[in-house]
């Protein structure tokens, strides 16, 4: 009997079944105790197999309990059994790293270690897992040199050990993968996803589930690189394979209709992603019992709805849907959480999109004041945070109060080792945007000629941020009736764009027309029409639908023959 319940929750843990797992095995436990004595080895197996299922299920108090119960009868019954000893010590190790209590679970798996190379000094497969353990917790920790090494280690157990045993092989060269992928080296990352892959494919039968898992994560690393038809034949495929493995639904198709969504989220193809990542979230409601951690996936797939519906500008639906899942994170994750942020952060910009900035201010300040308490004072997160304050304020023509926290911003960022030459010239330039707002034209030009020098020094000379630069301070000289000097720096940024913005004709035009009109105060018709008439070509060539802009130029070019015809 108690073997039966035993081979239970073996099938309902492969299954992701926990609860009902955790069922099986207590009853089993519960039969091996009338029969065995209590320090039998069937009951320490039991004991962790328990503590395993608590730690899926996040219940870490317990699951430690457990662990430690078996521990003791280990040491108590069997001390030289060191290989039984060193495997509790790693389940200890997981529900610490799980907890992301990082050192002390690489003490606990440096423990094991040392006890399997003593009870196996030849090697053993059990080791290899070990050096896996202590990768991935060191890749967690960020530390992904140390990390590789381990894995690099692990790779020689394996083929020496384990030569028979692909999956364990493959899932090793997915661990290169991930840290690679950590490390922002894309195609290396996608080469060792590719080589599990490959393996997996002549290890399991085709539609096996660790398949579409692996192929999942080559999609996802194809979307970092934007190759978005790619990455979504990955997940179309692996899809395909979880329908057939989970024919009434689980939590890793939710997970793979929520990156179909995030691909099409990326091209712009709105509808279709709100669709995808509406059918994620009845799978995510349908199984959230079976799932602790699925509540989290749940407020994810909340917030990405929301994502859509704010670029639908949609924004009191998009603000309704972040509040749900800011709700659930509240209820799940420490009062202060990047996650919790990240929703204050989304809320605040649909506000501020509804022009309601008091609100939008709240949850800018409690994002603010939690970034202060879980970052140094450099940190950039700060100045973002800021950024978004000082952003609220001018937007409300506040302009004192958002120079003052700009200001800040600008302090934080001139401050920081190394410099962050991008964040310094962009709050040069929005603390020069307030300047001009406020009429203080030459103190705005000189902020903005300081972001215009930064970007000319530390980036190339065609960066569109230059020419969006060139732009506002011509801005400022024509508002001073200084035509020369606007006329100069618009050309300037005009040669950026032509030269090596072409594609963005809508700013091509938009200076040319800019152009137009200065040449037109300054009482230079035949330059000023030879400027809206090039401006007019490129509108009719790139945007023939927008009939309305393409009368209101025509309108100006017939007014300024006109004006030519007076002269």
């Amino acid at each position: 009997m108690s073997k039966h319940f035993c081979t239970l929750g073996h099938i309902y843990f492969g299954q992701g079944h926990y609860e009902m797992a955790l069922e099986s095995y207590q009853q089993s436990l519960a039969v091996l105790k009338k029969s065995l004595f209590y320090g039998h080895i069937d009951i320490i197996c039991l004991l962790n197999n328990i503590g395993i299922i608590l730690n899926n299920l996040e219940k870490f108090d317990d699951a430690m309990n457990f662990h430690r119960q078996a521990l003791t009868m280990a040491e108590k019954y069997y001390p030289s059994f060191q290989a039984r000893i060193a495997q509790t010590f790693i389940y200890i190790g997981n529900v610490l790293r799980y907890q992301e209590k990082y050192d002390e679970a690489l003490d606990h798996y440096k423990q094991a270690l040392v006890m399997q190379k003593k009870f196996y000094p030849l090697g053993n497969v059990n080791i290899a897992f070990t050096l896996q353990n202590i990768g991935i917790t060191l890749s967690e920790q960020g530390k992904y040199d140390e990390a590789f090494e381990f894995y690099k280690q692990a790779t020689i157990m394996f083929e020496k050990h384990d030569l028979y045993n692909q999956s364990d092989i493959a899932f090793n060269l997915m661990g290169f993968g991930c840290i690679r992928s950590q490390q922002e080296k894309i195609d290396e990352a996608i080469n060792y996803y590719q080589r599990a892959l490959q393996i997996q494919k002549d290890y399991y039968h085709s539609d096996h589930s660790n398949i579409a898992d692996t192929i999942n994560n080559i999609g996802n690393l194809l979307c970092r690189q934007t190759k978005y038809d790619e990455a979504m034949k990955f997940y179309k495929d692996a899809l395909e394979i979880q329908e057939k493995n989970y024919p009434i639904g689980h939590i890793k198709i939710a997970t793979t209709l929520n990156n179909i969504g995030h691909v099409l989220m990326n091209q712009m193809k709105y509808d279709e992603s709100l669709d995808y990542y509406k059918q994620a979230h009845l799978i995510l409601v349908k199984f959230k019992s079976n799932y602790p951690l699925n509540q989290l996936q749940i407020a994810f797939n909340l917030s990405y709805i929301s994502d859509i519906l704010h670029l639908q500008k949609k924004y009191q639906e998009a603000i309704e849907y972040q509040q749900r899942a800011l709700s659930i994170k509240e209820k799940c994750l420490p009062s202060i959480h990047k996650q919790i942020i990240a929703s204050c952060i989304k809320i605040s910009r649909s506000l501020c999109s509804q022009e309601k900035y008091v609100d939008a201010l709240e949850f800018q300040q409690r994002a603010l004041s939690m970034e202060e308490k879980i970052e140094p004072i450099n940190h950039t997160n700060i100045v973002d945070r800021l950024c978004d304050i000082g952003k609220n304020f001018f937007d409300q023509k506040k302009y004192d109060q958002a120079l003052e926290i700009f200001q800040q911003a600008l302090t934080i960022i001139e401050a920081s080792d190394p410099p962050n030459h991008g964040y310094n010239a962009t709050i040069l330039s929005n603390i020069g945007e307030i300047l001009k707002q406020q009429q203080k034209y030459d103190d705005a030009f000189i902020f903005k000629n300081r972001a215009l020098n930064i970007r000319e020094t530390h980036f190339p000379s065609n960066h569109q941020n230059i020419a969006n630069i060139l732009n506002d301070i011509s801005i400022i000289f024509d508002e001073q009736n200084k035509y020369d000097e606007a006329l100069d720096f618009l050309k300037r940024a005009l040669e950026i764009r032509e030269t090596h913005c072409s594609s963005n004709y809508l700013e091509i035009v938009r200076n040319l027309n800019d152009i137009g009109l200065i040449l037109s105060n300054q009482n230079k018709p035949d330059e000023s029409l030879s400027f809206y008439q090039r401006a007019l070509e490129i509108k009719e060539n790139f945007d023939p639908t927008d009939y309305e802009g393409i009368v209101i130029m025509l309108v100006t070019i017939s007014n300024k023959f006109k004006q030519k015809k007076k002269i």
